[in-house]
C-alpha cells in the first residue's frame, strides 16, 4: 500500500471554503478510482483571524502508484475534455487500502504530503497556522522530490528568494489561478496533476470537475486542461552546507508536559504599547502598510487604532511598524485623514524573507 497526501495552505476565515473544495475535489477523484481517501481542515479559529494561515489536507491510500502514471495523463491532457475516457474504478484492494488510510484519520496532520498547493504567494515565507508552534517552513511537511504549486503571477524564480533553504529536492510551481476561475483551487488541481502525477489521475479529475459543477462542468473542465499545459516550474536542488533559520517551527520535546502546563487557557499580556513577544503574526500578511513622510500629520490615530499594538507610539518615529506582529489588515491605513499610509504587496519588501 502507498499512503499520499496533498496540503492545502490558504488564509482565514475568507478562503475556508476554497480548502474545503480543492480536498473535496481531490478525494471525489481518488475515489472514482476505488482508492480511499480522508479530507479534513485545521483551522485555528483566532478572535483576529482574517488572513490567519490555515491548512487543510487530503489524505489517499492506494495499492500502488503507475510508473507511467505521467505519460498517462500527458495523452489525456492532449485530448478534448469531452473526449478524456472514464477512470477505471478498481475495488480489489480496497479493503487493505481502506485500513491503511483509516489510522491516519487519528493524527493532527499527515506526517508528510506530496504535494502543497498554496493560495496565497505571501505565504511561500512559512506560516504559523497554531498559535505558539513557530513558523512552518511551506516545505515543511513536503516529502523529497515533491511539489509546490503556488497561485501567483509570479515566476518560480522570484517566489524561491522568499523560501527558506532545505535538504530536500522539489518542484516549485506557479498558476495565475485567479487569472483563470474565480474558484481558483480548479486551475491550482489542474497545475498539481502536471508536476505531482500519481496522487491522483487526470481523467478522474475532470469526471470529478464534470461532476460537481454539473452545467459548467465542462467549462471548469477546460480551466483543469489549460492550467495543466500553463503552469511553470522549476526544479529546486537541496540546499548546501548547513541551514540555519532565523525563525523555525517547535520541535515536539519543545512542548510542555501535561505536568508543566499552567491551569486553564492563559494569554500573556504584553506590556502597554508592546506587541505580544509570544504570539508572532507577520505570517498573516499579504499586504503591508508604509508612511508616506510628506503626507503624515503625526496624529497618531494609526496608533491608536492599530488592534495589535504593532506600532510605536513615537510621533517623531512616524509611529514605526512592528514589522514582526503587524498583520497588514489595513486599518491605520484606512483611518488615516491625510491618506499618507498605503497597503504595499509584501514580496516587495527584501526584508520580507522570514529566515
Amino acid at each position: 500500500m502507498v499512503l499520499v497526501a496533498v496540503e492545502f495552505d490558504g488564509r482565514g476565515v475568507t478562503q475556508t471554503a476554497l480548502l474545503r473544495a480543492a480536498s473535496d475535489i481531490i478525494c471525489a477523484a481518488a475515489d472514482r478510482e476505488g482508492n480511499p481517501s480522508l479530507g479534513y481542515e485545521r483551522y485555528d479559529d483566532a478572535p483576529d483571524r482574517v488572513g490567519v494561515p490555515i491548512k487543510g489536507f487530503s489524505v489517499i491510500s492506494k495499492y500502488e502508484i503507475p510508473k507511467d502514471q505521467a505519460e498517462k495523463d500527458a495523452a489525456d491532457a492532449a485530448l478534448p475534455v469531452d473526449q478524456v475516457p472514464a477512470p477505471v474504478c478498481d475495488l480489489s484492494h480496497y479493503k487493505d487500502c481502506y485500513e491503511e488510510v483509516a489510522g491516519e484519520a487519528m493524527l493532527y496532520e499527515p506526517r508528510s504530503v506530496d504535494a502543497v498547493l498554496v493560495y496565497d504567494d505571501t505565504m511561500v515565507r512559512g506560516g504559523e497556522p497554531w498559535a505558539h508552534i513557530g513558523l512552518q517552513a511551506i516545505h515543511e511537511k513536503l516529502k523529497d522530490g515533491g511539489a509546490i504549486v503556488v497561485n501567483s503571477k509570479k515566476d518560480p524564480e522570484f517566489l524561491l528568494n522568499f523560501i527558506q533553504p532545505t535538504n530536500k529536492r522539489y518542484i516549485l510551481a506557479t498558476i495565475d489561478a485567479e487569472g483563470m476561475d474565480k474558484i481558483f483551487v480548479v486551475p491550482l488541481i489542474g497545475a498539481m496533476l502536471r508536476v505531482a502525477p500519481g496522487i491522483v489521475s487526470y481523467r478522474s479529475v475532470i469526471y470529478a470537475i464534470k461532476d460537481r459543477y454539473k452545467a459548467e462542468g465542462l467549462k471548469k473542465a477546460e480551466v483543469v486542461k489549460e492550467a495543466y499545459h500553463k503552469v511553470k516550474f522549476i526544479e529546486v536542488p537541496p540546499a548546501k552546507g548547513p541551514i540555519q533559520l532565523k525563525r523555525r517551527s517547535k520541535r515536539f520535546e519543545e512542548f510542555p508536559t501535561w505536568k508543566e502546563m499552567p491551569e486553564g487557557i492563559v494569554v500573556y499580556a504584553p506590556p502597554v504599547n508592546t506587541p505580544n513577544p509570544h504570539y508572532k503574526t507577520d505570517t498573516f500578511r499579504t499586504y503591508r502598510p508604509v508612511t508616506d513622510p510628506a503626507k503624515c500629520n503625526k496624529d497618531g490615530l494609526c496608533w491608536l487604532y492599530c488592534p495589535d499594538s504593532a506600532r510605536s507610539p513615537d510621533p517623531e518615529k512616524l509611529f514605526e511598524i512592528y514589522v514582526d506582529y503587524c498583520k497588514g489588515c489595513g486599518v491605520c491605513a484606512e483611518v488615516c485623514p491625510t491618506k499618507a499610509i498605503k497597503m504595499v504587496y509584501e514580496l516587495d519588501f527584501k526584508e520580507a524573507r522570514l529566515w
